[in-house]
């Protein structure tokens, strides 16, 4: 369990920005300072932006609150108070649970084929390796989104990707299909073409 304080920093355009920190709020204060003006390459570019336009003088920077508590609970305290703030410039916001899985997934499906590849130049032990690393790192992260929702929550959630997914396969299951039989009304077709021509050449 940890002690952090939640701040927000306004700027000259109405914008702000929101942050938590576990030091003293002048350390962090100052960090943002530093970044903009010694270093010049803060890591929110927009926050960069706003300081090469206005300078720093008229930045407004004010302590919400103080809480406690553990990891898991100020990172999704922090991503809530930015979803409830407008005109944030804050770059990396905590997905939900439903979210973060959507983005593996999408990321799975964009790795596939070189992972496909990479299998391929395996010996069998370092497949055998990879597999049991992948299921592991997979049954860790059901079990996070498990602990995160309730029960009642996590069935509905289950039922949902279950829907899409069979959505996606009896989608392309049926575009498959359709592909095949156009193939083969094709292959019909060029054989009786082939049998036409070849009539015709012998006289018919």
């Amino acid at each position: 369990m940890t002690t952090k304080t939640y701040y927000k920093i306004t700027f000259p355009d109405n914008t702000c920005y929101i942050g938590c920190t576990g030091t003293h709020k002048y350390m962090r204060w100052g960090s943002h300072l530093s970044e903009v003006s010694s270093t010049r390459k803060h890591k929110n570019k927009h926050i960069q932006a706003v300081y090469d336009k206005y300078g720093y003088d008229d930045w407004v920077f004010e302590v919400l609150f103080v809480e406690t508590g553990d990891k898991k609970y100020h990172s999704k305290r922090e991503n809530d108070l930015i979803h409830e703030t407008s005109n944030t410039l804050n770059i990396r916001v905590t997905l939900t649970p439903e979210q973060a899985e959507r983005k593996r997934i999408r990321q799975v499906n964009t790795l596939t084929a070189r992972n496909r590849v990479k299998r391929e130049n395996m010996t069998p032990e370092e497949r055998k390796t990879y597999r049991d690393k992948i299921n592991k790192r997979n049954k860790e992260r059901r079990q996070e989104i498990k602990e995160t929702f309730t029960k009642q929550e996590y069935r509905a959630y289950r039922e949902k990707e279950n829907k899409r997914a069979s959505k996606w396969y009896h989608k392309n299951k049926v575009k498959k299909k359709d592909k095949q039989y156009k193939s083969k009304q094709e292959e019909i077709q060029d054989g009786i073409n082939h049998k036409v021509e070849y009539l015709g050449y012998v006289g018919w």
